[in-house]
């Protein structure tokens, strides 16, 4: 790990979260607290940064005004997730009924598989859940008479799931994904996924292992990590959680680009290794890239950018071809920049 490229309060952050040893010493007086707060909230990682400090009975080492706060947001979400598990449990219910084969995925599947000490660990945002291709048309109809709605007027570009979908009397919405990633499809096989699926309570879930690497896949393909070259405390903890909770055998899971990253970035930032096998002389230029982007917010926007740009343009032949062989997203378009007027 190359301890210059991070700040104490990031440290320190990091040390709360991944490590089980006592806490080093910190000087407490010298941390800023807003920046541990804007840091975790961004990360998504409120709640679990609570019970960490918690469990580890770190709590008066910090301001209880702080912890009082923390607390709040970790009620407010093990409330919230209550709700999630009934709706899942629900929306189980209804796809079994209707003989759709499903498996929920992400922040769901990780809470109904118990890799948490606590259901108010995990912010979770949608329910998500993969379904056959071939059913898509019968699951956007059976949605629909149940009193699900399009949260868009337009879906374009159905990459890996058709159009978010809302009810008026549930609180979560709903992601029906027919694909796992935006691109590169072939790296967890569907049909394998369904077939070693775990049942847990009546629910499916994916296997630990697909579990294991779907997270690292969707950080890092969904939310272009390999691409930006960056991480997710979120997406590192899920990872850490499933990894360390069922003991999961890391010699079973191979190598690849968007792995090798992921597993270098995390020991970049002082994660306890996942792996003792990485290539790191073939990495040394995205380790260059990676550490330039810790230490040089210029640079680090300036990156962020160009990944974005690259991304951008690469859409925009199949804008051109949509706005002119297909009227409704023609007028939509219309309807988007009068908004914006």
């Amino acid at each position: 790990m190359n301890k210059t490229i991070l700040s104490k309060e990031e440290d320190l952050l990091i040390e709360i979260l991944f490590k089980e040893k006592k806490l080093f010493k910190f000087n407490y007086n010298s941390i800023n607290y807003e920046s541990i707060v804007k840091t975790a909230s961004s990360h998504l990682m409120l709640p679990a940064l609570y019970l960490n400090i918690q469990k580890k009975k770190y709590s008066n080492s910090f301001p209880k005004n702080l912890i009082k706060y923390l607390e709040e947001i970790y009620r407010l979400n093990y409330e919230r997730n209550e709700i999630l598990i009934d709706e899942i449990k629900s929306l189980s219910k209804f796809l079994n009924d209707n003989k759709i084969k499903h498996v929920f995925l992400k922040g769901s599947a990780n809470i109904i598989s118990n890799i948490y000490f606590d259901i108010g660990e995990r912010m979770v945002g949608d329910i998500d859940f993969l379904i056959h291709d071939n059913d898509r048309a019968r699951i956007s109809e059976l949605l629909y008479n149940n009193g699900y709605e399009d949260f868009s007027d337009y879906s374009f570009f159905e990459f890996k799931h058709l159009t978010r979908k809302v009810h008026k009397n549930k609180i979560f919405a709903i992601e029906p994904h027919i694909r796992l990633f935006n691109r590169e499809n072939n790296l967890l096989n569907i049909n394998n996924l369904f077939k070693n699926k775990l049942i847990i309570n009546g629910i499916c879930v994916p296997n630990i292992k697909n579990q294991f690497e779907h997270n690292i896949y969707n950080y890092q393909i969904n939310d272009y990590g390999s691409d930006n070259l960056f991480y997710s405390y979120r997406s590192i903890y899920d990872s850490y959680k499933i990894f360390k909770t069922n003991k999961l055998n890391i010699n079973n899971i191979k190598l690849d680009n968007h792995k090798s990253k992921y597993f270098i970035i995390a020991e970049e930032i002082g994660i306890p290794k996942f792996v003792h096998n990485l290539n790191l002389e073939k990495y040394k230029l995205e380790i260059k890239r990676f550490r330039l982007k810790k230490i040089n917010k210029t640079y680090f926007y300036i990156d962020n950018f160009f990944v974005k740009f690259y991304h951008k343009i690469k859409t925009i032949p199949k804008q051109i071809i949509e706005i002119l062989i297909n009227k409704k997203y023609r007028e939509y378009g219309v309807r988007k920049l009068l908004r914006k007027i």
